[in-house]
């Protein structure tokens, strides 16, 4: 019985350290958090005001924001889905890694280039 105990906290332990570290997810648009951010980790609040500055202006579901966000910020998993929001201006979920944390945050999409024309 003892043999049997060990093997299955053996195997618990393995199986809870091939899952790897746990990764903390933080939600932008919680009240409060762009500001606690700022004052806990200075360095993830400097380089996410770009990076969702940069969302709004191009398109996030795209390799090359993947590519842009990797390159210019160290952003890992960088992306939205393809849903979006229709309200105006449009939004999407935009999701990104800096370090062990996953930041989430509603953007709105600058339009702007892409005025609806009239058919003639």
């Amino acid at each position: 019985m003892r043999k049997v105990a060990v093997v299955l906290l053996l195997m618990a332990a393995a199986t809870s350290q091939a899952n790897g570290p746990q990764r903390s997810s933080i939600d932008l648009d919680r009240a409060g958090a762009m500001e606690t951010l700022e004052q806990e980790n200075p360095d993830h609040y400097r380089r996410i005001k770009p990076i969702l500055d940069l969302a709004t202006r191009m398109p996030c579901h795209t390799d090359t924001f993947s590519r842009t966000l990797r390159v210019r910020f160290e952003a890992r998993d960088a992306g939205c889905g393809l849903l979006l929001m229709t309200s105006y201006p449009s939004k999407r979920h935009l999701i990104f890694t800096l370090g062990d944390t996953s930041y989430m945050k509603v953007v709105e999409m600058d339009d702007s280039p892409n005025r609806l024309v009239p058919a003639k």
